[in-house]
């Protein structure tokens, strides 16, 4: 009966440093500070609190055209298994760097499905072929 007891206990102990240590940082994952964002261009863009964007290179050649505008869809991979919400922006900018729109997105981060950021732009497809595309974090 001790014996069942001691294991019990290592058990408990296990399953509180797995929810600590492993569990409880998966689900904090830090909003968009809107007075501090970080912009990036697509192609060249860090992990991003342990999101990497994995159709950088296409993802503005593949604008799907649709009722109220142009659909850009960015994919991540979710390395660090991270799960809740974040804010994401997106900024337009000509050869010029003149701005022409900004969008933003809130992407659900779990472990079930693909992370896809949808941004719907209003700009022409010419416009936005020969734009600067900036992902804000």
């Amino acid at each position: 009966m001790h014996m069942a007891n001691l294991v019990s206990l290592v058990l408990f102990i296990g399953f509180v440093l797995q929810f600590v240590f492993i569990e409880t940082p998966r689900t904090q994952v830090v909003d968009l500070d809107p007075q501090n964002v970080n912009y990036c261009e697509l192609t060249e863009c860090p992990r991003i609190q342990g999101l990497e964007l994995s159709n950088a290179l296409t993802a503005q050649s593949e604008i799907n055209q649709q009722p109220f505008g142009l659909l850009l869809e960015l994919d991540f991979t979710n390395h660090l298994m991270l799960q809740g919400e974040r804010e994401l922006w997106l900024r337009v900018e000509n050869a010029e760097g003149k701005l022409l729109e900004m969008a933003r997105v809130e992407i659900e981060l779990n472990l079930k499905n693909r992370t896809i950021a949808k941004f719907l732009l209003v700009s022409s497809e010419s416009d936005i072929s020969e734009a600067r595309l900036l992902l804000g974090y």
